[in-house]
């Protein structure tokens, strides 16, 4: 039998997941909770465990260091078209060429993307951008200080990796040009 104050953690847990929407990060919960990073990831693995039964709708996705609650893809299929026409973008072959640029070499800028690509990129990146899969990394300290690119949360969950290191190994592009 599970601990009333295990189960009030649990409650907890759930109840800020719902409430953000967004993936939170793990010490945001622990701190929430008032207990170690390890106790609560425990307790998150527990909620997992628990609904991994077919009556439930909702499920913990863990992403990176952050975890956020989703609903099932068997229902998710289904639901999400009635709340959100954007929540999933159909994506061209060239938007596509573009995200995994950005998701295979992070902290890129557009003159590197149309660099490798050999075509501009504005259109797309600012496209990728008004989805929330890619975001704005910082200005590099090159000549010109263009922007930097890199994935989102979103990205992560929409393709349903967990950890950029999941995706499939490639030849390294080099992106800077003659460093051969």
């Amino acid at each position: 039998m599970e601990s009333e104050n295990n189960m009030n953690y649990k409650k907890v847990i759930e109840s800020i997941l719902f409430v953000s929407g967004e993936p939170v990060h793990i010490d945001v919960i622990s701190n929430a909770i008032d207990k170690e990073k390890e106790q609560t990831i425990e307790i998150i693995n527990d909620i997992i465990e628990s609904s991994e039964s077919e009556k439930d709708s909702f499920e913990i996705l863990k992403i990176g260091n952050k975890y956020q609650l989703s609903i099932k893809k068997d229902v998710s299929d289904i639901v999400t078209p009635i709340f959100d026409k954007r929540q999933n973008p159909k994506l061209s072959n060239q938007a596509m060429e573009v995200l995994s640029i950005i998701a295979y070499n992070s902290d890129v800028t557009r003159a590197q993307i149309e660099m490798i690509r050999g075509v501009a990129c504005d259109g797309i990146v600012n496209k990728l951008l008004e989805y929330g899969l890619i975001t704005e990394s910082g200005r590099k300290e090159t000549l010109g200080r263009p922007m930097g690119y890199k994935v989102t949360d979103k990205f992560m969950i929409t393709f349903g990796i967990k950890d950029l290191r999941e995706l499939p190994k490639l030849e390294e592009i080099n992106i800077e040009g003659n460093d051969e």
